[in-house]
Order: C-alpha cells, then structure tokens, then sequence
C-alpha cells in the first residue's frame, strides 16, 4: 500500500513517469491491473474507450488484450490517476508497439476524443478502422444488437454541440 501511495504522489509530482509491470488482469477492453513492485495496482488505458464487457463487443476487446498482453512485461508511462485511485497510463507491449494503438487500429476501442483530444496518432488509426468497418465500426453484427459506431459519433456531435453553446452563451 506504502508503495501504491508513493507512486500516486510521484504522479501528481512529475506529469509522467515511466515503470515496467506484469499485466496480471484484465478488468475490460480499456482496464488491465499491473503487478509492479510485489504489488497490483488498477490501469485504465489513456486515449481510448470501448464497449463493456458485458456486450459482445466488449467481450472481444477484453479477449484481444488477453491474447496480446496477458502475462507479459509491458513499460507503461503513467500519465495520471482517476478519483478513486485507478492510474491512467499508455501500455508498451514486449515488442514495442503501443497497446492502445494496436486497440484502435483493430476497431476494438475507439479514441478518447474527450480525454485525450491533441492525440492525433489514435484519431488517424480510429478513422482508418472506421474506413475499413473494423470491429466495432462495422456496425451491428454483435449479438447484442448494438451499433457502438454510430453510438460513438452521436456522443461526439452531442459533445461538440454543446460545447459550441456554451461558448456562444458565454459571449
């Protein structure tokens, strides 16, 4: 615990610090626990969203991490931490290429427009998954029924729009 809180102080310190782990879980498509230190900790992945685990899509954005990263040594830089204490961070895989990155590029998660709007790498990928109906731009071939593209995109336009009206109302 002593060093869980150590490294929660060191984030709110230096904007981003760079530690090396064992993926040991995977909580859902965006959330993996990390063991560090003798200790677990909880990680969400920075820049990216994706379905629950509780659809189908969600199912195979969780299996794709398992199958990716599960049991592995990752370089993780820490970026920060939500309010009840999970880190935020971008995950290295042991052959260098970005998680996160390789999330997006297979339509298994979309880009976090909102809380990661100047990364321009992950909105280049997303576009070209979207372009090529990728995994959850393919529409609704999930079981659920759920079309999460166009789910997606309406929350952007929502976002964008409200966005606009407060700054108009502001003027």
């Amino acid at each position: 615990m002593k060093t869980l809180m150590l490294l929660c102080s060191l984030i709110q310190i230096i904007p981003a610090a760079e530690i090396k782990g064992k993926v040991v879980g995977v909580k859902s498509g965006n959330e993996i626990e990390i063991l560090n230190g003798g200790k677990v900790f909880a990680l969400r992945l920075q820049g990216i969203d994706c379905p629950a685990r509780t659809f189908a899509a969600g199912k195979v954005a969780r299996r794709y991490i398992a199958d990716n990263a599960f049991m592995n040594d990752v370089s993780i830089e820490l970026t920060g931490t939500e309010s009840d204490g999970t880190f935020i961070g971008k995950v290295s895989l042991p052959n260098g290429m970005s998680l996160e990155a390789e999330m997006v590029k297979g339509g298994f998660a979309w880009w976090d427009k909102q809380g990661s709007p100047d990364d321009a790498g992950l909105a280049r990928l997303e576009q070209q998954a979207r372009d090529a109906y990728l995994g959850v731009w393919a529409g609704t071939s999930d079981d659920d029924g759920e079309d999460f593209g166009k789910e997606v995109l309406a929350k952007r336009e929502t976002a964008g729009k409200d966005k606009t009206a407060m700054l108009t109302a502001g003027n």
